[in-house]
């Protein structure tokens, strides 16, 4: 649908003589390409459609070249889930005494991410000569961040500490984050 409408704002300036100043009002959108299961094969990553609009303003040198800024607004949004979380690093005690947390049976974890941005980008375009024209940008983005946001649920928790030194691991510390939550 954004490309059949910029295809039609496009057709309509044909039109017109050549001008160093041109204004485009954009949209899009898509699925996002974020992947925990990269980095943490247990996390089920779920596509979420993220989306954008924006305002730009070309600066034309030729018929040819030209330089693109403006502004934008873009959405960006994340699922991941696992039925099965674990995790274990090492840490201290309130004595120093080192050991290895442990997460073990983290079931139905879910986390939900929803991220809002101003991009300013910053490209050089060209553009084809003739009846029918088409452009091709290259370039960059500033983003900001606006607001951001993540969501975690579990519905349960069990943690264990393990002691090197003694062979123990204790699975019923409440005060010391260890149980079932």
């Amino acid at each position: 649908l954004a490309l059949l409408m910029s295809s039609l704002l496009s057709l309509s300036a044909i039109a017109q003589n050549y001008n160093k100043h041109e204004f485009s009002v954009y949209g899009g959108g898509g699925l996002n390409t974020f992947r925990y299961s990269d980095v943490a094969s247990q996390f089920d990553t779920k596509s979420k459609v993220g989306a954008q609009f924006g305002l730009n303003y070309t600066y034309s040198f030729n018929t040819n070249w030209g330089i693109l800024s403006g502004a934008e607004m873009a959405f960006y949004s994340a699922k991941v889930e696992t039925d099965n979380y674990t995790d274990a690093f090492n840490t201290k005690d309130v004595d120093d005494t080192p050991f290895e947390f442990r997460i073990k049976g983290g079931g139905n974890l879910e986390n939900k991410q929803n991220a809002v941005f101003i991009n300013i980008p910053v490209m050089v375009r060209y553009q084809t000569t003739g009846e029918l024209k088409f452009y091709a940008a290259a370039g960059g983005k500033i983003g900001i961040p606006v607001k951001a946001d993540s969501k975690l649920g579990i519905s349960a928790i069990t943690t264990t500490a393990y002691y090197p030194d003694d062979n123990i691991e204790y699975t019923d510390k409440p005060f010391m984050g260890i149980g079932t939550f």
